[in-house]
């Protein structure tokens, strides 16, 4: 007898027959059928308490009930709720409103920001709104910025010559501006500046005459500004007008 072609020899008596029934003992086999029907155990895992069907089925049901619980809140829990974080943080206390709808309600961080102690009642926003204050700056800034070397702003009322023409405004005083630098503004031209000295000045009638014609034809529209020359010196050249005049 052979087995894949190999010769099959008892060896001694009884052997092979043994080896034989050995190997085809089915009275206890490691696997049966009970290894594939598995039944038993996967009910025992789907009636598992804490993992099987029946806990599956109870934490959905919990999530259906708390959404549904959502659409029980009513208005005033979500106000109240709303209301108790914003207290908690502390946010009343920035723009809470007080008994008119456009106050803010004293000691509030506003109110503390606009008026002295806290006390809303003290503000008065047609004097104390940023606005009202860029207002009453821009005046002060303008007239408090005006260069302290300027003797004399103002614009060319008359023009009787390039050389002599009188002054809508300035002193009354005779020779008031002899000697010093005067700068004439053309005003079709960006008040390009032409700088020159005042050689005499009527205060009577504001004519002055100065020194040449300016490098433009001098109109109407234009103005000047006469600045401070020291007694003894020299009227500041061109340059150094200039930088005064831009800065």
């Amino acid at each position: 007898t052979y087995i894949m072609d190999t010769i099959l020899t008892e060896g001694g008596a009884g052997r092979l027959a043994a080896a034989l029934i050995a190997y085809g003992d089915v009275a206890s086999p490691v696997f049966t059928s009970a290894s594939v029907n598995q039944s038993a155990n996967n009910n025992t895992i789907l009636a598992n308490g804490s993992y099987g069907l029946s806990a599956i089925e109870a934490k959905v049901d919990t999530a259906i009930t708390d959404v549904g619980n959502l659409n029980n809140v009513s208005a005033a829990d979500v106000n109240a709720q709303c209301d108790a974080a914003i207290e908690t943080y502390k946010l009343d206390h920035l723009i809470s409103a007080a008994a008119a709808e456009d106050e803010v309600a004293d000691n509030s961080i506003i109110a503390r920001l606009a008026a002295t102690e806290g006390d809303w009642s003290e503000f008065n926003d047609e004097n104390h709104s940023l606005e009202a204050l860029r207002v009453r700056g821009d005046a002060a800034w303008s007239s408090g910025a005006s260069n302290p070397n300027v003797l004399l702003e103002a614009e060319v009322a008359t023009v009787g010559s390039q050389t002599s023409f009188t002054l809508a405004s300035g002193s009354d005083e005779d020779d008031a501006y002899n000697d010093q630098a005067i700068v004439l503004y053309d005003d079709s031209n960006s008040d390009y500046p032409s700088v020159r000295v005042v050689s005499d000045y009527t205060g009577a009638s504001k004519t002055v005459t100065i020194d040449s014609g300016a490098d433009f034809t001098l109109g109407t529209d234009d103005s000047v500004k006469i600045f401070v020359t020291a007694p003894g010196t020299s009227a500041p050249t061109a340059a150094q007008v200039a930088d005064a005049v831009w800065d």
